[in-house]
């Protein structure tokens, strides 16, 4: 068997005293009276000094705000313009590789060209010079006919 668990007195709070009554207001002297007003004067006085203060720190930082904002707005289209430029200095220069390009390509076709009617020239030359020669064995009187033309 268990031992008894110890009991813990519980305490209750004692009952509270109902606050005292609130003290009478004493008259005012008229002294008092008028030195109120001039502290309420003084507090009215330093409470729209405060916030004229507050406004015109207001308007500062507003100020503030939108030159920040004006050079921001600055710099995105500066950025914007140099990104602009950039693009159209590269399509220049891909319009130039192309043309050069082009060009290589007209001065490969003309090389190409100029080769091809080489050649033909050779061809010319040489079926003319076998011409003759055909000419001179086929008959004989050719070669009178071709030291007349010559001469």
């Amino acid at each position: 068997m268990l031992p008894k668990r110890p009991t813990i007195a519980k305490e209750t709070p004692a009952p509270k005293s109902p606050p005292p009554p609130p003290a009478a207001p004493e008259p005012e002297s008229i002294d008092d009276f008028w030195s109120n007003i001039q502290v309420t004067e003084d507090f009215d006085a330093e409470q729209e000094r405060l916030r004229q203060q507050w406004e015109l720190e207001q308007q500062q930082q507003n100020a503030m705000l939108r030159q920040q904002q004006q050079e921001f707005e600055e710099q995105q289209r500066m950025l914007a313009e140099q990104q602009r430029l950039a693009e159209q200095q590269l399509i220049r220069d891909q319009y130039a590789r192309q043309a050069q390009g082009h060009v290589a390509e007209l001065e490969r076709q003309l090389l190409e060209l100029q080769g091809q009617q080489d050649n033909n020239c050779l061809l010319l030359e040489s079926y003319d010079n076998v011409r003759t020669l055909s000419l001179i064995y086929h008959s004989p009187d050719a070669l009178l006919k071709l030291n007349f033309l010559h001469v």
